[in-house]
């Protein structure tokens, strides 16, 4: 299996599934974890009915990060991060876990190329799942189509959905070419982080070309106006879940982190926030083990190695919000 080549399979129901990791060294298998947990939270009828796509783009980071010099970039990222942790007055060892990870998570925005690939790559397993479901008899319109993604995932499942309602040759706008999204669920969302740090004034003069990527524009829902100007939305059902002991999606022991937590203001239809307590996880009366979850898996990682105990593994925001994964496929 070519892992960035678009998988193509038959649909036996008109549902289908998108899954986008985070970072991580990602190779077909690495998925089952995740996979397994999908299909106890669905039951075995429903999970079979669903034709399931997972995505890989490890092999693109990999290409650019060798041939890129994106040293001075990286210091500023986790210099922002830093600093916006300081001013918020965390400090200390958990702080410096999450800035030295922080760059793991957002070093796309340094390389044009990297992001574009990336982007271009989850454009066309898109286009081939749409396709796939025409030639199982499935119109576009009757298609159910769910991206769940964290992480990373996040970012450029962001870019690609708004890119797919704006570009007219990718024939997948709302309106024009009538392909909506039943779901997207983003898991530990750093879209908000990625904004606030790439546009501080350490790192903004390493983005090149800023202002063609929707990240960095105001938070908004993808979508396209109809012949009467109704904005007809790509995504019918967003729901943005993050752990309230999860850095990357905006929240550090138990606190919100304004200018890391995603949300849309002002809230539009359609669009959910919702936070896991993550209540289990001891980190409230010692944030120094917090500290050393973080420190021996990168705040960053999200790949099939990371242990469950650690408030970002996406395994674990599946299993703990059952619910959440339920109402995509109701």
């Amino acid at each position: 299996m070519d892992p960035l080549k678009p998988l193509s399979q038959h649909w036996s129901s008109p549902r289908a599934l998108m899954l986008v990791h985070g970072v991580g060294d990602y190779h077909p298998g690495d998925y089952d974890d995740l996979l397994q947990s999908l299909a106890e939270v669905l039951g075995p009828e429903l999970w079979h009915s669903i034709a399931v796509y997972p995505v890989f783009y490890d092999g693109i980071n990999d290409w650019f990060v060798e041939k890129t010099q994106l040293k001075a970039g990286v210091q500023a990222i986790s210099k922002a991060v830093s600093d916006r942790l300081g001013a918020s007055g965390n400090s200390g060892g958990i702080a410096d876990a999450f800035s030295e990870g922080a760059a793991d998570v957002l070093w796309p925005a340094l390389v044009r190329d990297a992001r574009l690939a990336i982007r271009d790559n989850l454009i066309a397993q898109i286009q081939q799942v749409v396709i796939d479901g025409r030639a199982s008899g499935i119109p576009r319109w009757h298609q159910q189509i769910t991206i769940i993604c964290h992480s990373l995932g996040c970012i450029h499942t962001y870019e690609a959905i708004h890119a797919a309602a704006e570009v007219p040759d990718y024939k997948l706008r709302p309106v024009t070419d009538w392909v909506r999204f039943a779901n997207v669920v983003m898991f530990a969302s750093p879209v908000q982080l990625y904004q606030s740090v790439a546009l501080s004034a350490p790192v903004r003069p390493f983005i090149p070309d800023p202002d063609e990527m929707a990240t960095l524009r105001p938070l908004s829902m993808p979508g396209q106006p109809d012949m009467s100007q109704r904005f007809v939305r790509s995504v019918r059902n967003w729901i943005s879940v993050t752990g309230a002991y999860d850095p990357v999606g905006g929240y550090l022991l138990g606190k919100q982190l304004g200018w890391a937590y995603m949300d849309i203001q002002p809230r539009p239809e359609g669009f959910t926030p919702i936070i896991d307590p993550q209540t289990d996880l001891p980190f409230a009366k010692a944030p120094d083990e917090l500290t050393r979850v973080l420190k021996s898996s990168l705040v960053g990682a999200s790949g099939p190695k990371i242990p469950l105990q650690n408030p970002h593994s996406w395994t674990r925001y599946v299993s703990k919000n059952p619910d959440v994964v339920r109402q995509c496929f109701a």
